[in-house]
């Protein structure tokens, strides 16, 4: 079911411990450590034996904030690959996965990779040190930043929360949005393919309710402002969508639309729009007449003019299909850095935070960034709320320009 529309702080995880590690992650940052943090250098000595795929999962679930960050950028097809490499012995355990931290920029990158099976989904191939041996050749299949406690944004941000819907969350959105609105001077010049007309939707759904129940209406923009803020949604449709707008609906819409009769990722948009004070919001098949080739057309034209002047995209970037929703319980060790102290001399501040990095990556985008439309949807929207993953690794994320 959808969170519903009463006050929700989400679920704390109660049992749930930010910053603890197993020994194995622990002596990683010990001064017994041996790394060479150059990035040039890609010998052996550079890396260090972990933990095999099975002991890693048994580390996250152990509450290991580093494994369990490290688990969740590993695609399932690798994590499968991996066990099957075990099961058939490809592979012994304690020399399946390796790690190796290098210098970059103002911090560190923390990589990840696999020996044994050349089949894995890794997403840049293999790493620079190729291993013929009978182990099998070394595949990067994640990669973690690791830099300076305040150089990280999000280190004062963290929720116990194991929901990705949570009054939390939206106080987070808020700050975000207020930072943007601010200081991000990019997000009011977007367009880089041509000058964003001056225009608004045809259609809105206007999310005031109605007298008798939770009712939303179809509005026509003519009687709107220019400057009118709205929302506009990102989803899949998934082959068909069982309430769309049609010229036999148009009126019945524009009278008012029952919330609940509508596909579950639409009542999610509609409350998040709503939590975040904006009354406006687009869906194309509820604002666009589907039987209609003359509509289609000229929506078709101003769709980039309809994401590029749009306040915010939400995304329902885990849902293959208009039933999928937004809302989803998510593990918080899998979401928030992990505060760390390090002690080898290769480190100049010793307060460090280890997160996710690349979060915009394609293969963490599906299945929502395999659709045509969403290029340009994503280019062209000035932020963007991802609502992502599924149970037990759901996690919201922000983009601006």
């Amino acid at each position: 079911m959808s969170a519903p529309e009463s006050n929700n702080s989400g679920q704390a995880g109660d049992d749930i411990a930010f910053d603890n590690l197993c020994d194995l992650c622990m002596d990683m940052f010990n001064h017994n450590a041996t790394w060479n943090p150059n990035i040039y250098s890609s010998r052996e000595t550079d890396y260090r034996a972990h933990h095999d795929i099975r002991a890693l999962a048994r580390s996250a679930e152990a509450n290991c904030h580093l494994c369990s960050l490290i688990l969740v950028r590993i695609v399932p097809a690798d994590i499968e690959r991996l066990q099957k490499d075990l099961d058939e012995s490809v592979v012994v355990p304690s020399q399946q996965i390796w790690i190796r931290i290098i210098l970059c920029g103002d911090g560190y990158t923390l990589g990840v990779t696999a020996r044994g099976s050349p089949m894995l989904q890794n997403t840049d191939g293999l790493d620079d040190n190729e291993d013929s041996s009978s182990q099998g050749r070394r595949s990067k299949i994640a990669s973690l930043t690791i830099l300076p406690t305040e150089l990280d944004y999000m280190s004062d941000m963290r929720s116990k929360s194991t929901l990705n819907f949570s009054d939390r969350m939206f106080i987070q959105i808020a700050q975000w949005m207020e930072v943007c609105l601010r200081s991000h001077s990019k997000c009011f010049d977007i367009q880089t393919v041509a000058a964003t007309r001056d225009i608004l939707p045809t259609r809105l759904l206007d999310l005031v309710p109605i007298p008798h129940g939770n009712t939303i209406r179809l509005k026509s923009s003519k009687s709107l402002p220019l400057d009118t803020i709205y929302a506009t949604l990102s989803h899949c449709w998934g082959g068909r969508c069982r309430v769309t707008l049609t010229e036999g609906s148009l009126a019945g819409f524009q009278a008012g639309i029952l919330v609940t009769v509508l596909p579950r990722t639409f009542q999610d948009a509609v409350l998040v729009t709503r939590k975040l004070g904006v009354r406006y919001l687009w869906i194309d098949s509820l604002c666009i007449i589907q039987d209609s080739a003359q509509d289609w057309r000229y929506e078709a034209s101003i769709m980039g003019d309809i994401y590029a002047n749009s306040y915010v995209t939400i995304a329902a970037t885990a849902s293959s299909d208009s039933e999928g929703g937004l809302f989803y319980s998510r593990s918080p060790l899998s979401v928030w850095p992990c505060k760390l102290k390090a002690t080898w001399d290769c480190f100049t501040a010793g307060n460090l935070a280890a997160g996710v990095t690349g979060w915009a990556e394609e293969r963490h985008m599906e299945p929502l960034g395999s659709r045509g439309w969403v290029f340009q949807e994503w280019l062209l929207s000035k932020r963007i709320i991802h609502f992502k993953g599924s149970n037990p690794l759901g996690m919201l994320l922000f983009g601006c320009v």
